[in-house]
């Protein structure tokens, strides 16, 4: 024979299911909608290298944290300061275009990740045309909308240069070091 259970308690436990019933269907739904919304999210948008834009005149230069030069060779912890210069003028350059700078083996970026502005001059005026993101080995740098502007205003004349301080991670036998430019190798003399 059943137990009597009063109505009450029947309630309770109804109103109870019901509650828990809720809140699982709301975390289904929270759950479902993150399932919709993540995969845009997941990844940013990745930059298409130009292989056409020229990424020139690495050079480095043992340097303090504020990025002043100093005299000699570099070891392992110092500062060394990457200069280069880029020239885009015949690589046709698009907004989400991009170059990039693989720091290789023996160096890192001494602060990251880190952003920089990367510009040119036009009508007489520094003009941003993109950002350079540095994370541990590398920089990328990417061109942003205001190129398809000045590239519609008649301006053609992408280039210029930038700068980065990286540590020496390893110690290096050698006079040069490899570094990776838009996907190719390049010997880079070390400072000193």
């Amino acid at each position: 024979m059943r137990e009597f259970t009063p109505p009450v308690g029947r309630i309770a436990r109804m109103r109870t299911r019901r509650r828990v019933d809720v809140v699982l269907l709301a975390l289904l739904t929270a759950l479902a909608s993150l399932a919709l919304v993540l995969p845009g999210l997941s990844a940013p948008a990745r930059a298409d290298v130009n292989a056409g834009i020229k990424v020139t005149d690495l050079t480095l230069t043992k340097s303090d944290k504020t990025g002043a030069d100093l005299e000699g060779p570099v070891k392992v912890k110092d500062i060394a300061k990457l200069s280069f210069t880029w020239d885009a003028t015949g690589a046709n350059p698009t907004s989400g275009d991009s170059f990039s700078i693989g720091l290789g083996d023996y160096f890192t970026n001494l602060v990251e990740p880190q952003t920089a502005s990367m510009a040119v001059t036009y009508n007489g005026q520094v003009t941003e045309v993109g950002t350079c993101t540095l994370d541990k080995t590398t920089a990328t740098c990417t061109f942003n909308n205001k190129i398809d502007e000045l590239k519609a205003a008649g301006f053609h004349n992408f280039k210029g240069s930038g700068s980065a301080l990286v540590a020496v991670a390893k110690a290096a036998d050698v006079q040069t070091v490899d570094f990776t430019v838009n996907g190719v190798t390049t010997a880079v003399t070390l400072p000193g």
